[in-house]
């Protein structure tokens, strides 16, 4: 940063200064409960602000709840299209006997021509699985 200086100050000589920007993460609501053995659509966006994706970022949607103590990836790492936006349908197995709470978030990590240098995580939002209710099977 530099001041060439005015009539009334004077220049100010030349200095760097580093900045560590975020880039963000964007999580989309997720229905508040889902019934086990159903799918939900987990959707968002990551803040380019300039930065070229050509072919999309990697991301990684991750989880915690139900006995998992740290956020962990689902699946793999994927990346959004061109434009930052993504969008990833997770299936729920039918075996929940009881409700079961989850939380879920975006996380960005560093990336040979990504800009950001700081990995960056979205806000969490919460899920709850609920059991299935039983069919209890009769004659009429």
């Amino acid at each position: 940063i530099a001041y060439a200086g005015s009539r009334r100050y004077l220049a100010a000589a030349q200095r760097k200064v580093g900045v560590t920007v975020e880039g963000y993460a964007r999580l989309a609501a997720i229905p508040r409960h889902v019934t086990a053995g159903r799918k939900v659509l987990f959707r968002g966006s990551v803040g380019t602000l300039g930065a070229i994706l050509g072919r999309g970022k990697l991301v990684e949607l991750q989880v915690k709840g139900g006995g998992i103590r740290r956020f962990r990836t689902i699946r793999q790492a994927f990346r959004t299209d061109p434009r930052g936006r993504w969008s990833l349908r997770y299936g729920f197995d039918r075996f929940y006997k009881r409700p079961t709470r989850f939380r879920f978030r975006l996380k960005i990590s560093r990336e040979g021509g990504w800009p950001y240098l700081a990995p960056s995580v979205s806000r969490s939002r919460t899920l709850q699985v609920v059991p299935r209710r039983e069919r209890h099977g009769g004659s009429r």
